[in-house]
């Protein structure tokens, strides 16, 4: 392949890119996963090893049209791969029962990769969906997101925004339950923070009356095994005719946080270095 991602070594189905100190990896043999999203060598997303789920999956919203587990060409069948001019792009088999098939095209960015989703209507009816991006960190971090409004009505994890952000410092020792938080996220930026690395996603902002029923914009699962918890964003819910694809991307970023950058819930601060990362995303 002749794009920023090569053949993993040792690992069929898996692609590498490295810049730096930078590393993605992507197994499309396992739902075209993003594995490794790392800064010399520290992994931010959750691993097989360590987690049940892990990994960042892409899935269609709302969930009530599949209930649970999520569509198997989605979530764990191997997706195709291919080059194109320098973007890594996998395509997933076609899910029947709700006629879709999916699309992420990868192509390395500065500080990260840019991820374009497509969501194409293969069947013979209209199909309404929202793209959905769901990725698994490790227990313990900081998660936060601009918004000026308490989760909505639903949410089992109920968080309220301090001076226009929402915090989630996960704490595997006390959250012993399943809860989910829906949000709204109203500069299109969803931040985790792992020790002294965050990763950054920024996306365009879904008004309330865009996002998916039952669904939210800005999505955040803590699991009461304390293994790990889902950072989540969903794109814009639209009605899809036969042959027409929707087009979502999200951007990621990594970054060592400065030293001298307060890393703790309600830190001015930590918010403003992390606007100003949003604000240079590269695609």
């Amino acid at each position: 392949m002749r794009s920023g991602f090569v053949p993993s070594p040792g690992s069929a189905g898996r692609f590498l890119h490295r810049a730096g100190a930078l590393s993605v990896e992507v197994d499309a043999a396992d739902g075209g996963r993003i594995v490794e999203f790392a800064l010399d060598g520290e992994n931010v997303l959750a691993t097989r090893a360590a987690s049940p789920q892990y990994g960042s999956s892409f899935w269609p919203s709302p969930q009530r049209d599949w209930d649970w587990p999520p569509p198997a060409e989605f979530a764990h069948l191997p997706w195709q791969a291919r080059d194109d001019d320098g973007t890594l792009v996998l395509e997933s088999a076609v899910n029947a029962a709700l006629g879709l098939r999916a699309e992420q095209r990868l192509t390395p960015a500065v500080n990260g990769v840019s991820v374009e989703y497509r969501l194409k209507n293969e069947g013979a009816a209209p199909r309404a969906v929202a793209p959905w991006e769901n990725s698994r960190v490790s227990p313990g971090g900081l998660t936060f997101f601009a918004s000026n409004e308490p989760t909505f009505t639903g949410s089992t994890l109920e968080l309220a925004p301090d001076r226009g952000v929402v915090w989630l410092h996960h704490d595997p020792a006390t959250m012993r339950e399943n809860q989910k938080a829906f949000a709204d996220g109203s500069e299109g930026w969803l931040a985790h923070l792992h020790r002294d690395l965050l990763m950054l996603k920024t996306f365009a902002v879904v008004p309330r009356a865009l996002q998916a029923p039952t669904e939210a914009a800005v999505e955040l699962y803590v699991d009461r095994s304390g293994l790990f918890v889902e950072v989540e964003e969903q794109g814009a819910y639209e009605t899809l005719h036969p042959g027409e694809q929707s087009r979502w991307t999200v951007g990621w970023q990594l970054h060592r946080v400065p030293p001298e950058i307060a890393r703790e819930r309600g830190s001015a601060d930590l918010v403003a270095w992390t606007r100003e990362q949003a604000r240079a995303r590269s695609y």
